[in-house]
């Protein structure tokens, strides 16, 4: 075992650390004046939190008045913008109910002037048609007329009855008389009169 000296140790003396090193510790009133102005200065410090704390609930409210400003400037802004929008979605509805209309207007001229056309060119085809029919009748009946053959005499008969029944029905759409093959002679006249 060691004895007891080497196993002890010197004790040491606290002190006070100073400012900066090198220079001695400050008197025991001098630091006890430093403490009294740090309590001081901590016995205001309620004082100044209640100032922070009055500076920040003025703040709060401000900042919350103008965000209601700015909302309902925003408001009045977006319901500016909103009127303008639905005056100018009116106007083009409008255009759009205009410009419908002149196209509708101008394919129902254009329909009318084809179906005019339509017309005219029907009109003139059915002309044609009876022309040709009657042309048709004359020859037929010249025929009959200066015919021997009786059975010649019953065929040109019997195409002139359907040549005469499909022209009746296309004419007779059209409301207009056709001559009708009753007045053409029958093939015993016919050939009894040569």
């Amino acid at each position: 075992m060691a004895d007891d000296a080497s196993v002890v140790r010197p004790a040491r003396v606290w002190q006070f650390p100073s400012a900066e090193p090198g220079i001695p510790p400050s008197p025991l009133n001098r630091r006890v004046q430093i403490l009294e102005e740090e309590v001081e200065g901590l016995e205001q410090l309620p004082a100044h939190i209640d100032s922070i704390e009055l500076q920040i609930l003025q703040l709060r409210d401000e900042v919350r008045i103008e965000f209601s400003e700015m909302r309902e400037e925003m408001r009045e802004g977006l319901g500016g913008v909103r009127d303008e929008l639905r005056g100018e979605m009116r106007e083009l509805h409008s255009q759009a109910i205009a410009r419908i209309a002149l196209t509708e207007r101008a394919l129902l001229h254009e329909m009318g002037q084809f179906d005019e056309r339509a017309a005219s060119r029907d009109a003139d085809t059915r002309r044609m048609m009876r022309v040709l029919y009657e042309d048709l009748i004359d020859r037929i009946t010249t025929t009959i007329t200066t015919a021997t053959n009786s059975t010649v005499v019953r065929v040109v008969l019997v195409v002139v009855e359907v040549l005469s029944f499909s022209a009746m029905k296309i004419a007779g759409e059209n409301g207009a008389p056709l001559r009708a093959v009753a007045t053409l002679p029958s093939a015993p006249n016919a050939v009894e009169g040569r």
